[in-house]
């Protein structure tokens, strides 16, 4: 019984010290990652290592943006942040809608908004309205059509 629990102890101990040594101390962040969270200084230590994972790896990537890059980005979130709560949680379900494709499909997706973004601003209202006036069946049917058309 002692020998299973010592077993236990030390599998808990493994696992607890694990669990806390993914976390990354404030301290030992690069100064661009401090320079990039740091508004989550005070409270960092209070962040689940995941979160603190996923924060570090998005500074990584911000500080190996160019400047063009930066601003493209700083412009996305100005928009999404204006958006509606509904306008969010759609745009949320396209992006997991579009995640489930192949990337093939993800390519051709790409690929065809790229024409998209070619065309003259009133050709895309045109488009744009003749899309939302359409019913949820034939936007269905639309999209199957431009997947089989893309295959």
């Amino acid at each position: 019984m002692s020998k299973l629990m010592s077993t236990i102890c030390l599998l808990i101990a493994g696992f607890l010290f694990s669990a806390s040594s993914s976390a990354q101390d404030w301290d030992s962040l690069p100064a661009s990652s401090k320079q990039v969270l740091a508004k989550f200084e005070k409270r960092w230590d209070k962040l689940d290592s995941e979160t603190q994972d996923r924060l570090v790896k998005g500074a990584n990537r911000w500080t190996n943006l160019s400047a063009d890059q930066k601003q493209n980005v700083q412009q996305r979130f100005k928009q999404w942040q204006k958006l509606s709560p509904e306008q969010k949680r759609n745009a949320k379900a396209r992006f997991k809608e579009f995640k489930k494709l192949t990337p093939e499909q993800q390519q051709k997706v790409k690929a065809a908004f790229g024409k998209f973004k070619q065309l003259s601003p009133e050709k895309q209202a045109k488009l744009k309205k003749k899309f939302s006036n359409m019913s949820p069946s034939q936007k269905q049917k639309m999209k199957k059509r431009f997947m089989k058309k893309n295959k």
